[in-house]
């Protein structure tokens, strides 16, 4: 998804990644974060065809750098950013402003 000004959240790139997708994505915007925390995916300069064309050629010409992506994405998504621990930290910050 060659977001041109950067997104907020990116849930579309937790998806992918949780279904073992590697991402590509600017250099903008969460993206940066979420490829960092998971590495899950490769970022290239936002708005710049070149670096995305090479980007994408990249990935789609080393099954070996896919499977690595892929595999570091899904590990992230099970370990990091699943249901049960982000509703337990959300439950967390519930019992802390109930008990204000």
């Amino acid at each position: 998804v060659p977001e041109r000004d950067g997104e907020a959240f990116g849930l579309y790139l937790l998806e992918a990644m949780a279904m073992g997708v590697p991402v590509v994505q600017p250099k903008n915007g969460v993206s940066v974060e979420l490829i960092e925390a998971t590495g899950g995916g490769v970022l290239y300069e936002p708005n710049d065809t070149a670096t995305l064309a090479s980007a994408l050629r990249d990935i789609l010409g080393d099954a070996e750098k896919r499977r690595e992506l892929s595999s570091k994405g899904r590990k992230a998504m099970l370990d990091t950013f699943n249901m049960e621990r982000s509703a337990k930290k959300l439950i967390a910050v519930y019992e802390r402003v109930k008990s204000k």
